[in-house]
C-alpha cells in the first residue's frame, strides 16, 4: 500500500490494443507527481475530499473526473466555453450540456445534483485560494512528514516496504507485532492500517498531521528514537519520489487561481458569484429532490463538530458507536412514524437517493423472481436525474406525456 507506480507503459499498451484505460488518482498527489493523464490514461477519477472537505465518516464528498477530448460528449454535467457576446466582448456560455433538462431525457446519464455540486464548489474555492504554489506547499509538507516517519522507523530497525511513496509508509515491523503496535498507536489517539496477509502496517499522513503525531508513531515503534531534528536532517538525503515521476507540467495557470489570496478577497468573489445565481436567499428553489427540502441552520450546525468531521470511514467500530447509534435511532423513529417494517438512510445527494431507492425496488422484484418487472414510468416533465437514475438502475424508461389537465 502506498507504492508509487508509473503506468505509462501499461496505458500505452492498452491504447495500442484499442482498450480504454481508466485510473483512480489522488488529487493532492497529482500536484507533485506525474498525473495519470500524462501517463496516457483516457479517464481519471477520484475523490476531491482532500480539497477542503472533512472526512465526515466517509462523506459526503465531491468526486472529480477528467477525460480525453474524444469522450467529452459522454460526460455528465455541463461544459462551459468562451465565446463572444453581441458587442464582441468575451463571454462564457454553455458549450456542452447533457440531456438532463431538455430533449431525449430518457437517454440521460447524468444524475449529478445540487448537494454534490456544493461540495465541488468547496473543492474549487480551496484550489482558487491556495493556487498551484499553495497546493505544492501543502503536498510537500505532507510528503516531508511521511519521509521523516520512514527514516525514523528504519533507524530503529524496521523495514519500509514501499521505497517510493507520497504520503503512505508501509512497514514490516521488527521486535513488535502489528497488533501490539496498533494498540500502542490507539492509546496515543492514532489509527493505522494492518495487512494481516502480509504482516505489515501502513501509516498515512495528511494536511492535519503534526510533528507530534509523527513523534507518537515513532515512540510506539521503538525506544531508541533519534530526535526529530536529526530525522529531519536525514530526510534531506532520502528521495521517496523518483525523479521520472515528478510533475513537470504547469497546472492551475488561469488568472483566477492567482487573484484571491486573502479571506476578504475570496469572500467578496464568492459573494459576487452568489449574486449571479438563484438560491434560498432569493426565494423557494423549485427544482431538485435535495434542494426543495429546507434544513434549518440549527440542524446543520452539528455537521461542523469535530466528532463528526474527523471520523475516518475505516475507524474501528468501537470508535464509531455514537455515530452508529444516532443513525439507528433515526431509523427507529422513522419506522415508528411511518409504521414501515424497515428503513434505510439515503445519501446526501437527492439523485443518489433516487438511485438507491430504485435499486431497492429492483432487488425486491428480483427476490420475488419477477425481474421482468423493469419498466419505470416517468412524467416527461420530471427532473432529468429521475431518468438518469432509472437508467443506471437498469430499468426501461417509459415517458408519460402531460396535458394541462394532468398526465396521460
Amino acid at each position: 500500500m502506498g507504492m508509487l507506480h508509473d503506468f505509462t507503459t501499461l496505458f500505452g499498451k492498452a491504447k495500442r490494443h484499442g482498450v480504454v484505460s481508466c485510473c483512480g488518482a489522488d488529487l493532492l498527489a497529482s500536484v507533485l507527481l506525474k498525473p495519470p493523464g500524462e501517463m496516457g490514461a483516457d479517464v481519471v477519477l477520484g475523490s476531491a475530499q482532500r480539497f477542503g472537505a472533512p472526512l465526515g465518516f466517509g462523506g459526503p464528498h465531491a468526486a472529480f473526473f477528467a477525460l480525453n477530448e474524444e469522450f467529452k460528449r459522454l460526460i455528465p454535467g455541463r461544459v462551459i466555453g468562451i465565446s463572444k457576446d453581441s458587442t464582441g466582448c468575451p463571454a462564457t456560455r454553455m458549450a456542452l450540456q447533457t440531456r438532463e433538462q431538455h430533449i431525449k431525457k430518457e437517454r440521460a446519464t447524468s444524475n449529478i445534483c445540487t448537494s454534490q455540486a456544493l461540495l465541488a464548489n468547496v473543492a474549487a474555492f480551496y484550489a482558487i485560494y491556495h493556487g498551484s504554489e499553495g497546493l505544492k506547499e501543502i503536498a510537500s509538507e505532507m510528503h516531508s512528514k511521511a519521509k521523516i516517519l520512514s527514516v525514523g522507523l528504519e533507524s530503529v530497525g524496521h523495514t519500509v516496504v514501499n521505497g517510493a511513496f507520497f504520503d503512505t509508509v508501509t512497514v514490516n515491523l521488527k521486535g513488535i507485532t502489528p497488533e501490539d503496535y496498533v494498540t500502542c498507536c490507539v492509546e496515543k489517539g492514532i489509527n493505522i492500517f494492518v495487512d494481516y496477509n502480509h504482516g505489515t502496517v501502513s501509516i498515512s499522513v495528511d494536511e492535519a498531521s503534526t510533528e507530534g503525531h509523527v513523534v507518537s508513531l515513532l515512540e510506539a515503534a521503538g525506544p531508541k528514537l533519534p530526535v526529530i531534528g536529526v530525522l529531519s536532517k536525514l530526510t534531506e538525503q532520502k528521495r521517496a519520489m523518483p525523479l521520472q515521476m515528478l510533475r513537470k507540467s504547469v497546472f492551475l495557470g488561469h488568472s483566477i487561481f492567482q487573484k484571491y489570496k486573502s479571506e476578504s478577497e475570496l469572500m467578496r468573489y464568492i459573494h459576487r458569484l452568489h449574486g449571479k445565481d438563484y438560491g434560498l436567499t432569493h426565494g423557494c428553489v423549485p427544482l431538485g429532490s435535495c434542494t426543495v427540502k429546507l434544513n434549518p441552520a440549527a440542524a446543520t450546525l452539528s455537521l461542523l463538530w469535530s466528532e463528526f468531521t474527523n471520523l475516518h470511514p475505516l475507524a474501528p467500530k468501537k470508535q464509531t458507536r455514537g455515530h452508529s447509534a444516532l443513525c439507528l435511532d433515526l431509523e427507529q423513529k422513522i419506522r415508528d412514524i411511518t409504521a414501515l417494517d424497515a428503513v434505510s438512510l439515503q445519501p446526501n445527494s437527492g439523485a443518489q437517493g433516487e438511485y438507491a431507492g430504485l435499486r431497492v425496488i429492483r432487488s425486491y422484484h428480483n427476490s420475488k423472481k419477477e425481474s421482468h418487472r423493469n419498466v419505470c414510468l416517468i412524467p416527461e416533465s420530471a427532473h432529468g436525474t429521475n431518468f438518469a437514475s432509472a437508467l443506471l438502475a437498469g430499468m426501461v424508461i417509459v415517458k408519460i406525456k402531460w396535458r394541462m389537465e394532468g398526465l396521460t
